[in-house]
């Protein structure tokens, strides 16, 4: 892009009296600078502070890196809402990007310009994306027990993980933060594909990446993932020779609660949702791959039913076990708003007890 302004909102469920940002440019292969980093409470800027690194209000972030800005003192509440700005005049590639649905209590905008000020939009239905912002960190007396997100695309979006947030935030201010991992097109057991960018982008496996993710220490886990090692063997050529047989799913889920498990977390992970492949994709629906996915789904979850972390979604399924359209976004893969409230309501009360909240 040659010019840059983006706006991230955020929701706060912890008070404190500073904070500050860890900004990325993992992917990227050459620095990128940012001649603004502002932040307000409200979404006009109308008064802002400025955020610093090193002193200096350039902020400059090396290919390959992370960096994590000087902090600001600013009393911060619960349940506020917080917005940052991120401005650049500089023309550079942008890689490090992350995006959400759910624009409840994560939103975000962006423009081609140095110098004007995106709006944010309300929707449930489009991407709102953002780039280099990963996380941010508040000096708290709170001590709050931390949720780990992650996953493939029904957790990236939020339409389940935000929903479910929410409850949590209304409910124990002070006690509970969340952070999401979801990546689009990920898989439980295998790397990204390479034979199209798109499928560049969907990241290590899960199995692969849940190590460095564990570093935060979170008490519970929750995951949405497999749907993608059934899915993408249909779409791509190179994955096609990665196909995966339901023991070997549930091989991989056992590997994840170990891993959990010795990091003195707790596991909680979905079943599979139901997945239809249309005509607007590559896969004619009555294949015999198409037909080995769809029946590897229903032995994957069959078993799943003896796993005691394991939460089952079956409720958001019709009577022909397919996505009900009361609860699909309209791709037939994932759930819409309405799909991910009916489902963190069921989700609420065992993460209350499994995080002793209540």
């Amino acid at each position: 892009m040659e010019e840059l302004t983006q706006i991230v909102q955020v929701t706060t469920n912890v008070s404190g009296i500073a904070l500050r940002l860890h900004l990325t440019n993992l992917h990227g292969k050459s620095e990128l600078v940012f001649q603004k980093l502002e932040f307000s409470f409200d979404e006009t800027f109308h008064v802002k502070h400025e955020i610093t690194l090193h002193g200096t209000a350039t902020i400059k972030i090396p290919a390959g890196s992370r960096v994590i800005t000087d902090p600001l003192k600013v009393a911060v509440h619960t349940g506020q809402r917080l917005f940052f700005r991120l401005s650049s005049s500089e023309p550079q590639n942008y890689l490090d990007f992350a995006n959400t649905y759910d624009t409840t209590l994560t939103n975000a905008g962006m423009i081609r310009k140095a110098d004007k000020l995106p709006r944010l939009r309300k929707s449930f239905t489009a991407r709102r994306g953002w780039f280099c912002l990963e996380q941010i960190e508040f000096w708290t007396a709170a001590q709050p027990k931390t949720i780990l997100f992650t996953g493939d695309s029904l957790i990236e979006m939020g339409l389940i993980t935000d929903s479910l947030t929410a409850l949590l935030n209304r409910a124990f201010p002070e006690k509970v933060v969340t952070l999401n991992s979801g990546i689009s097109g990920n898989r439980l057991l295998h790397d990204a594909p390479t034979d199209e960018l798109l499928y560049q982008t969907f990241g290590q496996g899960l199995l692969h990446r849940l190590p460095d993710l564990l570093e935060i220490q979170p008490e519970l886990v929750f995951v949405l993932a497999g749907g993608n090692d059934l899915i993408l063997p249909l779409l791509s050529l190179q994955a096609g020779k990665q196909k995966v047989t339901a023991p070997e799913l549930l091989a991989g889920v056992t590997e994840l609660q170990q891993l959990v498990s010795k990091n003195n977390g707790t596991l909680l992970l979905g079943d599979l949702l139901p997945f239809r492949l249309g005509h607007s994709n590559q896969v004619k629906l009555q294949t015999a791959d198409y037909e080995d996915a769809q029946q590897t789904r229903r032995e994957f979850n069959r078993l799943l039913t003896a796993k005691n972390y394991v939460f089952h979604n079956y409720f958001v399924a019709d009577a022909q076990g397919q996505l009900s359209s009361t609860y699909d976004l309209g791709d037939h893969m994932h759930v819409s708003k309405a799909g991910g409230i009916k489902i963190a309501a069921k989700l609420y009360e065992k993460v209350v007890r499994k995080l002793e909240l209540a």
